[in-house]
């Protein structure tokens, strides 16, 4: 997929139906760079950034996260800069840290969860003496 521009200084990757990737933006203002939401998995977030470079931009200063649904948060690890939400996004993701299927569930390695639509399954799972990760599909 590729990155298209929108208006000067707006650039988006289209929405990927066949693997529920949602849309992701990039706004460049003078001093700062944005994204809007971070993706559903690490390799999300990278390939967004690879077409970011490919297209001469720098990375995001900050990313503004749009809602708390999987597809727009789980990539939040992985992102440059920081992180903006409003108040209700943070409660839920603050609340989401423990339920089961959340993000910090999916790094215990359990299997299919309530939080992930069918079609879409957890990576397996690399264990360390230190860590445990889950990098997720996508």
């Amino acid at each position: 997929m590729e990155l298209k521009q929108l208006a000067p200084g707006v650039w988006y990757r289209p929405h990927e139906p066949e693997r529920d990737r949602p849309m992701l933006c990039y706004i460049r203002g003078g001093r700062y760079a944005l994204a809007v939401d971070a993706g559903y998995s690490r390799a999300q977030v990278q390939d967004f950034y690879r077409l970011l470079g490919a297209a001469g931009l720098p990375l995001p200063d900050f990313t503004a996260i749009t809602h708390w649904h999987f597809d727009h948060t789980l990539g939040m690890a992985h992102i440059h800069g920081a992180s903006v939400a409003s108040q209700a996004t943070n409660a839920h993701l603050r609340a989401g840290r423990r339920a089961p299927g959340s993000p910090a569930a999916l790094r215990t390695c359990g299997g299919q969860t309530a939080f992930l639509p069918p079609n879409i399954r957890p990576a397996p799972c690399r264990r360390s003496p230190r860590r445990t990760s889950c990098s997720g599909t996508g």
